[in-house]
């Protein structure tokens, strides 16, 4: 109604309170308005006076417009006119009275003087739309005829319906074969019924038509029909009686192709071909009206290729055996007369050639003409246009959907082309010796035929019905077979017959392969009567379209998968050096030699050896380290401020005070040690929340020389893993000593953590000292004898003087040793890349125990001598508001963050409280690949504030280094790039456009390099510098990067952690010594414009870490764009929920998703959207359990976990599928892949020598 702007409606009483029921006030549904409606029983019957002439009617140009529905399940309102209408009309009525049983006898009635109802159909079809309407309602109001109207539900009585077309001289029946069958069938049965049902003998002598509503011609039926009830029951001349109408169903029901006796065949512009006989003489008698039928080789048309064994097929097929090889076709008849017919190549629209299956397209004034409002589909389908060598042809064809050919001027069909697959000509076939014809590159199939095949060779009923279709999968069609079968209803405790159901699917791929050479990616199976269906010509079948379009949205109720990976698909992925990493010697010579011209990755080095305090000129690189800094703030700026908090309550610390402050913690310390509580080397565990606290406890430790170590507070909702950890840490540490404030006390005194730590033995031994009740009343200058005599061995600024923890997501620790002088550098590099002043204030929010959150809670205010304001993210995350508003109220122009906090803002602040245009630098801090999608999110959230998009900058961070690149003060956006995720996988970067390849990588630059760093890109394995074109693991040399790690107090390290540090170059300066990262990335040269003028720079681009990503037949692939993939592939698997790693040969998919049962639907989205983005084949897809997928408490997928869970069996799963064989499995196809190629070669090089 809203899509035709209906201002009327005609309805019934009925319909009306049903329509009421469905579309009121609390429903979505509304209707347009104006819209009128009009009950048609409350109208009376019109009587035209003898006097009046009757009204004059405005009729327009569009009869109607019938809305059907696709094959796909899309409704479509086809537009029909009065001139379409009455030339469809004429046609019939032409062809009706063509028939030799009407006498020459014109089928219409005279308009001239009224006569008795000459011809009476009955209908068994609905009268209110398509075939039923157009051959029934309305071609009989325009013949003037009768038309008897009965429901289906008639052919339920026995006999009725051979009595009313007795009773009534019923001249055409229209039918489907549904019907039909159902009546036929009955009188085979019980033939008494019928003959003895009245008085009155049936009688069927008035019969002239049986037209049959159909797509395909059931041959075979037509002689039971004809020979077994029509000819018994009285019909005269039963030859010419039964006719099938091809329609065109989804285009308003016209017909377009009958058997008609009208002659004129010379102008079908087609040769006609007389039957012959079996000794070969011709049939000179044959009549062109009979419903012809031919004997087709089913073989070759596989290949599209119609090939007539027989024009004159046995009457039924004598065994299943012989039909194996052999299709009967019935043809329709002859094109209606006034209409162009074309068989045409669906995928190319090239003409088909003479005896080759295309799509038939026809050209009719009795056809419509346009969708309704749908001007793109109306060009598509109702006005194609098709070529022939010389050129596109000057006529409009209306596409019809359906396939077929023609012979000796009559139109055969094979189904409807959504029924069609298709399935490429592979190496299976070359080696089994089934491909004869070698030009051949797909071979095609009929889903109808697969059915029948299944439903006959698969005994016991284990198959009620199947679908098959082809789905594009990485740019190659492949079969995909969909079964109802019995075995997948569920038994009482709810659980199906696995055995059996795998039995189903491998009986099922033996069965296609054998008969049809038909090689399914895979067989889901479903309980019965679960597949969509549809009325096709009347009879409801499997709706192919929609199974397919629910396949691929994941949505069928399938119980099981099964995959046949290794048979059916042509191109395995893979390497052309498929044995060998990418990173291996050879392959990676190759890469080097193809790119010999292009220049090394490495970045410059801007060396910056001094600092200068910008308030007194001294140079800060003169202090040994930052507790002298701290000391000497202390006594030449001892009244400005040096740490608040932004709450009205918050206390404001001067230099003095805080001086104070760390003396308090200093007494406290010097205190205990006298008796033997304290010794300098120490580590001590500092445990705070983010406080000035946590730093005056930090620079006293520094100041005695005892080596701090932060730790987070504990959390009560995570404490499995935080005490287990936490414990871990004291006991590798020999930690007897933990700092802690007043909420950190409160927390651990309180249950649940207390009963959990008073539990471990170990906890009894700590000392937890609340570092806020130390006071004092004089600064540390005073201590200073007492802290030289603690300290007693000279100060060495190498030594180890912090340890910071970093916590990968699965948390596990990597503890970084920091010296005195890695602290000055990094605080330098960052002051002067930043190029930060005093009169900045600092801001502090997040991660205060590692990394630049940790300097800038600690480290950068002391440094710079400018204020650090302090807010703990506890605040933050209660008022995020807040935040941003302190940041508008201090005018920060620098500030630290993560991408956590900025997703949340965005959910969470109000943009027109504040303005943020004195904001220059918001540092996101990234580990890996930054998100593309964030900055774009947050420039646009947070525009009211004018904050620029230039203004907030990745920053690339890194256990050993927490600013290896950062974006700080480019005057420009992100860099965004495209990579062509081929030439990614074996090792190039190739930028491509987004437009012409979709499922590119997308990435942004990480910055450039700070001040005092040089960055290489280098080959992890041979150790020799990247060319520009290629990528490789980011090296570091940088005054920033710490020495070594220290995971416990013993000194002994992880081998693999030694390599990462001092490492030099193959090929270039053996004088730099490098960090390995252990990430992947490239160096891109890029040139931008700005007001200074150009600007040309190289800006690193992060892909990710080397442990998550994995190699697969030669292919390096990134899991993180893997999983990414998978998450997008169904909205009901969670973002972040899914886990992709490879382990023992096997690709291996851990997916979590909220749905609780029909899984395996799921696998063939995942499988189709891996292999045909990431050119990778899934061997195994596990579900999680509910709430059993591990996640850290950000929320990120807790990779290392999974893995290790996986590998000791104690993930908790819902549902695992096998699909592939693992590498080992692929490996071995493609080595028979190419034994078979070599050996094809072989006899064709043999072929062409003789």
């Amino acid at each position: 109604m809203n899509i035709t702007q209906s201002h009327l409606c005609l309805t019934s009483e009925t319909v009306m309170k049903y329509l009421d029921k469905k579309v009121n006030d609390q429903s979505k549904l509304k209707w347009p308005k104006g819209l009128v409606f009009w009950k048609t029983t409350d109208f009376g019957t019109y009587h035209q006076t003898k006097r009046k002439d009757p009204p004059t009617l405005q009729v327009p140009d569009l009869a109607y417009i019938e809305f059907v529905k696709s094959p796909d399940g899309e409704l479509n309102g086809v537009a029909i006119s009065h001139k379409t209408l009455l030339q469809q009309l004429n046609s019939m009525t032409a062809i009706l009275s063509s028939n030799p049983n009407l006498d020459g006898k014109s089928f219409k009635r005279s308009d001239i003087s009224f006569t008795r109802h000459r011809n009476v159909m009955l209908n068994i079809l609905d009268a209110r739309k398509s075939v039923g309407l157009i051959m029934g309602t309305l071609l009989n109001v325009f013949t003037g005829n009768l038309m008897i109207w009965s429901p289906s539900s008639l052919l339920d009585v026995a006999g009725l319906y051979a009595h009313i077309i007795t009773k009534f001289g019923v001249t055409v029946l229209l039918n489907d074969y549904l019907s039909l069958k159902q009546v036929v069938y009955n009188y085979q049965s019980f033939p008494q019924y019928t003959r003895k049902f009245s008085k009155k003998e049936v009688n069927f002598s008035s019969l002239k038509w049986v037209l049959i509503y159909t797509s395909i011609v059931d041959g075979e039926f037509h002689e039971i029909l004809t020979n077994r009830w029509l000819k018994p029951l009285g019909c005269k001349d039963v030859q010419n009686v039964v006719s099938p109408l091809l329609t065109l169903s989804e285009f308003g029901g016209m017909v377009i192709s009958m058997r008609d006796w009208i002659g004129q065949e010379e102008k079908l512009n087609t040769n006609i071909i007389p039957a012959f006989t079996d000794d070969g003489e011709q049939l000179m008698s044959m009549n062109d009206s009979q419903l012809s039928e031919v004997l087709i080789d089913k073989k070759s048309l596989t290949t599209n290729t119609v090939k007539i064994i027989s024009d004159r097929p046995p009457a039924v097929a004598d065994s299943y055996s012989k039909s194996q090889d052999f299709l009967r076709i019935g043809s329709f008849g002859y094109p209606i007369p006034d209409a162009t017919l074309a068989i045409v190549n669906p995928d190319t629209c090239f003409l088909s050639g003479v005896m080759e299956v295309g799509e038939i397209w026809i050209d009719s004034v009795s056809l419509p003409g346009a969708y309704w409002g749908t001007p793109k589909e109306t060009r598509d389908i109702f006005h194609a246009r098709c070529q022939d060598h010389e050129g596109i042809l000057d006529l409009e064809f209306l596409r019809t959907g359906l396939l077929g050919f023609t012979w000796n001027g009559k139109v055969y069909v094979l189904g409807f082309y959504e029924d069609r697959l298709r399935q490429r000509v592979t190496w299976v076939d070359k080696q089994d010796g089934n491909n004869s014809e070698n030009t051949a590159q797909y071979r095609y199939h009929y889903s109808e035929h697969l059915a029948f095949t299944l439903a006959r060779a698969i005994p016991q009923k284990r198959i009620t019905d199947s679908s098959a279709f082809d789905v594009l999968i990485n740019n190659e069609h492949l079969p995909v077979l969909v079964i109802e079968s019995p075995a997948a209803i569920p038994n009482e405790s709810g659980q199906v017959d696995i055995p059996e159901l795998d039995l189903i699917a491998s009986k099922s791929f033996d069965v296609l392969e054998r008969y049809h050479n038909v090689r399914p990616v895979c067989v889901l199976i479903l309980a019965p009567d679960t597949l969509p269906r549809t009325i096709k010509s009347g009879i409801p079948g499997i709706a192919n379209m929609l199974v397919k379009r629910y396949f691929l949205e994941g949505v069928l109720k399938s119980v099981y998968v099964k995959y046949n990976v290794r048979r059916s698909i042509t191109e395995i992925p893979r390497s052309k050096y498929y044995l060998d990493s990418i990173w291996s010697t050879p392959v990676s010579q190759l890469r080097y030699e193809s790119l010999f011209d292009a220049e090394d990755q490495y970045s410059g080095l801007d060396y910056r050896d001094t600092s200068i305090d910008d308030r007194t000129n001294r140079p800060l690189t003169d202090f040994d380290s930052i507790w002298e800094i701290f000391k000497w703030r202390a006594r030449n700026q001892s009244d400005e401020m040096a740490f608040s908090g932004v709450t009205k309550n918050s206390k404001m610390l001067s230099w003095k005070k805080f001086d104070i402050k760390v003396a308090g913690v200093v007494s406290m310390i010097l205190d205990k040690s006298k008796k033997g509580k304290f010794k300098t080397g120490e580590f001590i565990g500092l445990m705070f929340t983010m406080s000035e606290d946590f730093v005056a406890a930090l620079y006293a430790c520094w100041l005695l020389g005892l080596i701090p170590v932060p730790l987070n507070p504990l959390d009560p909702n995570r404490s499995s893993e935080d005490i287990p950890a936490f414990f871990g840490v004291l006991k590798d540490y020999k930690i007897k000593n933990i700092f802690i404030n007043g909420e950190v006390e409160t927390l651990i005194r309180n249950k649940p953590l207390s009963h959990l730590l008073k539990e471990n033995i170990d906890f009894q031994s700590i000392k937890i000292r609340n570092t806020v009740k130390c006071t004092s009343k004089t600064t540390v200058a005073t201590y200073q004898q007492a802290i030289d005599r603690f300290k007693g061995k000279k100060f060495d600024a190498s030594a180890t003087c912090l340890v910071l923890l970093n916590w990968s997501d699965d948390n596990t620790r990597t503890g970084i040793s920091i010296n005195h002088s890695t602290i000055l550098s990094l605080c330098k590099i960052i002051k002067e890349t930043c190029q930060l002043e005093s009169t900045n204030p600092v801001m502090a929010c997040v991660r205060h125990t590692t990394g630049m959150g940790f300097i800038q809670s600690a480290l950068i205010g002391v440094y710079l001598g400018s204020a650090t304001y302090i807010i703990p993210p506890m605040d933050f995350a209660t008022n995020p508001s807040a935040f941003f508003t302190t940041l508008a109220r201090l005018k920060v122009k620098d500030i630290y963050v993560t991408p956590q906090m900025l997703e949340y803002a965005i959910r969470k602040v109000k943009t027109k409280d504040f303005s943020l245009d004195k904001m220059k630098n918001i540092m996101v801090g990234w580990d890996g690949r930054p998100d593309v999608n964030l900055i774009k999110q947050v420039a646009t959230r947070f525009s009211a504030t004018k904050l620029t998009s230039s203004a907030i900058s990745h920053v690339y961070s890194h256990n050993y280094n927490p600013m290896i690149a950062l974006r700080s003060y480019l005057s420009f956006d992100a860099i965004n790039l495209y990579l062509d995720p081929d030439s990614l996988r074996i090792g190039l970067v190739s930028l491509v456009s987004q437009s012409i390849v979709p499922n590119a990588i997308h990435v942004q630059d990480s910055g450039i390099v700070p001040v005092c760093t040089q960055i290489a890109i280098v080959n992890p394995e041979t150790k020799k510098l990247c060319k520009v074109g290629e990528y490789g693991e980011i090296w570091v040399c940088s005054e920033g990067n710490c020495q070594k790690t220290l995971q416990n107090i013993s000194g002994s390290d992880n081998t693999f952690h030694k390599y990462q540090f001092n490492a030099t170059t193959e090929n270039g300066d053996k004088s730099l010594r490098y960090i390995r990262t252990g990430d992947l990335g490239f160096l891109h040269n890029v040139s931008r414009t700005d007001r200074s003028g150009t600007i040309d720079f190289q800006a690193l681009f992060v892909l990710g870490s080397i442990g998550s990503t994995f190699e697969s037949m030669g292919l390096m692939h990134f899991a993180e764009d893997v999983e990414s993939t998978i998450e997008s592939s169904h909205p009901e698997i969670k973002t972040g929920g899914c886990c992709v790693f490879k382990a023992d040969g096997f690709v291996i998919a851990v997916v979590d998703t909220i749905r609780a049962k029909y899984l395996s639907s799921l696998i063939p989205v995942i499988f189709n959207k891996v292999l045909s983005n990431h050119f990778l084949i899934l061997d195994i897809v596990a579900f999680t359990k509910p709430d059993c997928f591990p996640y850290s408490r950000l929320g990120m997928k807790q990779r290392g976990k999974i893995v290790r869970r996986w590998a000791g069996k104690k993930l908790n799963i819902q549902a695992q599928y096998g699909l592939s064989h693992g590498e080992r499995g692929l490996i071995e196809t493609v080595q028979n892949l190419e034994s078979s190629t070599s050996e094809a070669g072989s006899i064709i090089t043999k072929e062409y020598e003789q």
